[in-house]
């Protein structure tokens, strides 16, 4: 087990220690601060964020293509930040690993592993990766697992792995691999999916520039990684009028319907060709601060539930939680009406269960007034 970087093939190490910029906007925008500073004049004002009123929820709700149901659990997971959560295509299951519980002084770092079939079960692997958050992840329907890369194990952010993990719907194994990508902790864990092209899980990591927007791709063929992509400039997100607020986050899907990796988040929706990302149509840049995204293969259409509308260095007043529902054809964005809504939220998680074809969605965090929430 390794808690500083990948396990290499010829036992060395690559750099995990390098540090990058934090990219968890999101995160710093709803509470996973401490202090807002605010500067007025010369003077600086220090507020602390624990006075806000917030609520951590753990229930879990299920999306059939029009209407929200909540499912019941005699158990579930804590609600945490930025935790990997994916669907397990062998074992018919979602898998969640890891985040971070607890704010401020009582934070931590988890490495629990939950599943979901219908309900939520902690399980007891007999081997388990590190405590962390911000793992990419994604399911290898091909090799029949789960695959787990990097993030961070400590809450400061100082110690970047870049070890690989596969979940086998029993435990996890750690992956002696040739070469992996740099350390980094990611934004969601949906910065990786599985290419039914290439048969290749496709990573998306931030190239060593001060460009969020520059990226290298990579591809996981069971056995190592092997950079596919470098320094590759993607278009600048712009407002979509008529979508859901906020472009900051992007993230990847497999699109079973045409059978191809896609990007959404960016300037326009790209598509993964082998060796580039190239556009495939009109402008998607909508993701929204702590909002989640999946891919409901029954009726091909990305869902989007929640997020934060919070705006701004200090935030104003008002609710900054939303319950929005919205639908991506592969065309245009449209806003969804189901009967019945989950109470508003951010920071929440979504994956489809193809064994059910719903798309599930798991906790959430709900912050009452926009008041402290600084962006970054």
């Amino acid at each position: 087990m390794t808690t500083g970087g990948l396990a290499a093939a010829d036992g060395g190490l690559p750099g995990p220690t390098r540090r990058r910029r934090l990219r968890r906007n999101w995160v710093l925008s709803i509470g996973c601060v401490s202090l807002l500073v605010a500067f007025v004049g010369g003077a600086i004002f220090v507020q602390s964020w624990l006075s806000q009123d917030r609520s951590h929820l753990t229930d879990t709700w299920t999306w059939d293509g029009q209407d929200w149901n909540q499912a019941n659990s005699s158990q579930s997971p804590s609600w945490r930040w930025t935790a990997a959560y994916v669907y397990d295509e062998k074992a018919n299951q979602i898998v969640l690993f890891g985040g971070q519980t607890g704010e401020s002084g009582d934070a931590m770092l988890s490495a629990d592993t939950w599943s979901w079939d219908g309900h939520w079960t902690l399980r007891q692997p007999t081997l388990s990766p590190p405590a962390r958050e911000g793992a990419a992840a994604a399911s290898d329907p091909i090799r029949g697992n789960v695959v787990l890369f990097g993030g961070q194990a400590d809450v400061a952010g100082s110690q970047l792995l870049a070890d690989t993990w596969t979940w086998d719907g029993q435990t996890w194994h750690l992956m002696a691999t040739k070469q992996a990508p740099p350390a980094e902790i990611f934004d969601r864990s949906q910065l990786a999916a599985f290419d039914p092209k290439s048969g290749q899980v496709i990573l998306v990591s931030q190239s060593d520039t001060t460009s969020r927007w520059t990226v290298d791709t990579w591809g996981w063929d069971g056995q190592t990684w092997t950079k596919l992509g470098s320094a590759e400039d993607l278009p600048t997100p712009a407002p979509l009028v008529g979508a859901p607020e906020l472009p900051l986050n992007i993230f990847l899907y497999t699109d079973s319907q045409h059978g191809r990796v896609v990007m959404l988040g960016a300037g326009v929706p790209l598509s993964w060709d082998g060796s580039k990302w190239s556009p495939v149509g009109v402008s998607s840049a909508v993701l929204v601060r702590g909002g989640d995204f999946a891919y409901d293969a029954q009726t091909a259409t990305v869902i989007s539930f929640g997020g934060s509308t919070c705006t701004g260095f200090i935030g104003g007043g008002g609710d900054p939680s939303t319950a929005e529902t919205w639908g991506w054809d592969g065309a245009a964005w449209r806003r969804l009406d189901p009967h019945t809504q989950p109470p508003l939220r951010s920071i929440t998680y979504l994956a489809y269960d193809s064994r059910i074809q719903r798309v599930v969605m798991f906790g959430g965090y709900h912050a009452y007034s926009c008041f402290g929430n600084a962006l970054f």
